[in-house]
């Protein structure tokens, strides 16, 4: 097994990049900062180590040997041309980048790029020529246009076009500024391919050319290359990180069902999160039932995280994951605290690992050529830690507390004989302590940060103190009968 490449994280935040590439854009201004050094993608190589992880977490994932050609492969899984001849030269090499293009045993493929944005001395400044292509390099009459402006105190907004008959259309009389950057958008048929973000230089305008796709709703063209689920021990829930890397191996952009694929979660999962993404996929919480994934996926790929809480109380649990799509390899990986058990069905035993100095159980499965797709992940974890200090800290402000009402007793002793008043400006500032803790209880429950069953067990020993304290509140409160006065 190779070296862990997912560190469990205190909340979702980018796992590293699968081809040291920047993470997304933090928002307008971080786009607007990348813009000035905007590059294209660049492909798999072949110096990855095989298998699924590297030394580097995130490493790419290399297909299985010769899979493109064996039978037993994936449903939908397209076969490369034969470089035969020259035939090869004479057709358009194709769109997109092909994660298969340099493995080992496929034909090196030429690639281009779905759209190219640079300077051009040949427009006027404040201008912004689009050329949209098809697939044969041949012009788009009609093609629908967004151009979006975003501004760096996070201002968006978009204005429409539509190509002329020679595929092109041209935005004029555009502010230029350090603090605005551009993205063209080409729409169509329920995909959206954009170009990378870019500035506005003070002297000349900019040329766009993107290539626009035929599309598919088969989802025997995607597969899931490489995910991943992780799981850190937080006290009373447990945390869920998961990685999707998404390939679309076909030569169509993939679109998505109108409603989404569903990825469903516990019904319990509180706390959604997920990692925003330049390319046109969007992960949207359902109540109850999980996330679903909209948008689309031009051939290539992308890889999404997501992450949510599930409140825990017991020492073991039990997590079952569905996958909608074909899926290469999965891993996971478990917070290997003292007497913790990790058990995933149809996967190795888990190993020990060590990342940064966190200490981790991770196992790993891949599928090979010819073997039954994997369909689903099912986790068992046993010996979880009880819940933290949090807990401790509660059991303390309760002795505490019965201190306290040992001196209220012993006070109320001496106001029998003596006056009361500042016994009662004590239990009500208990009163008040203890409904402000209540307030913060509920507030910590509303934000996800403790779980169901503490929170009720809290808030019951705060009412049974509350109770306590109002009552010796009334009792001071009655008036007491006055001593007889002596005859005289």
């Amino acid at each position: 097994m190779k070296a862990c490449w997912l560190a469990l994280l205190s909340s979702l935040i980018v796992v590293s990049s699968l081809h040291a590439q920047e993470g997304p854009p933090k928002g307008p201004a971080d786009i607007i900062k990348r813009a000035q050094q905007a590059r294209q993608k660049p492909a798999l190589t072949t110096d990855a180590k095989p298998g699924p992880g590297g030394d580097m977490p995130g490493a790419p994932v290399q297909p299985p040997a010769a899979a493109q050609n064996q039978p037993g492969m994936p449903p939908g899984h397209p076969v490369p041309p034969a470089a035969e001849g020259g035939g090869a030269e004479e057709e358009p090499a194709p769109v997109g980048n092909d994660p298969h293009a340099h493995a080992e045993g496929a034909p090196a493929l030429a690639r281009r790029a779905l759209s190219e944005a640079q300077p051009s001395a040949d427009l006027p400044a404040g201008s912004i020529r689009v050329k949209v292509l098809d697939v044969n390099e041949r012009p788009v009459p009609d093609a629908e246009l967004q151009l979006g402006t975003m501004s760096q105190d996070s201002g968006r907004t978009t204005t429409p076009g539509r190509t002329g008959g020679d595929g092109t259309f041209v935005y004029s009389n555009l502010p230029g500024s350090d603090k605005l950057a551009y993205r063209v958008n080409v729409l169509h048929q329920g995909a959206k391919y954009s170009s990378t973000p870019f500035r506005l230089p003070p002297d000349q305008g900019y040329d766009v050319i993107v290539r626009r796709l035929d599309t598919t709703k088969d989802a025997r063209e995607v597969v899931l290359y490489v995910g991943a689920t992780s799981v850190e021990i937080k006290d009373e829930r447990l945390r869920i990180v998961q990685q999707a890397r998404l390939v679309n191996i076909g030569p169509k952009t993939y679109v998505f069902p109108e409603d989404g694929t569903l990825l469903r979660f516990p019904k319990e999962a509180i706390a959604f999160q997920a990692e925003e993404v330049m390319t046109d996929q969007h992960m949207r919480e359902v109540k109850g039932e999980g996330m679903r994934i909209t948008g689309s996926l031009p051939p290539g790929e992308v890889t999404l995280t997501w992450g949510f809480d599930i409140p825990q109380t017991e020492t073991t649990a039990d997590l079952s994951f569905e996958l909608p799509w074909v899926t290469f390899a999965y891993r996971v990986l478990a917070d290997a605290a003292p007497g913790l058990t990790l058990e995933v069905e149809d996967m190795p035993a888990p190993e020990l690992h060590e990342d940064r100095g966190r200490r981790l159980l991770v196992t790993e499965l891949v599928k090979r050529v010819g073997e039954t797709p994997l369909r689903g992940v099912h986790i068992k974890i046993a010996g979880i830690p009880g819940p933290g200090p949090l807990r401790f800290i509660a059991v303390a402000i309760a002795l505490c507390v019965l201190g306290l009402g040992f001196v209220v007793s012993r006070k109320s002793e001496v106001a029998a004989v003596g006056g009361n008043g500042a016994l009662v400006q004590e239990l009500q500032l208990e009163e008040s302590r203890l409904l402000a803790r209540a307030k913060e209880l509920n507030a910590e429950h509303a934000r996800g940060e403790i779980g169901p069953e503490f929170h009720k067990s809290q808030l019951s020993e705060l009412e049974e103190q509350l109770s306590g304290v109002l009552y010796e509140k009334q009792r001071l409160a009655q008036p007491s009968k006055p001593a007889a006065r002596p005859s005289t």
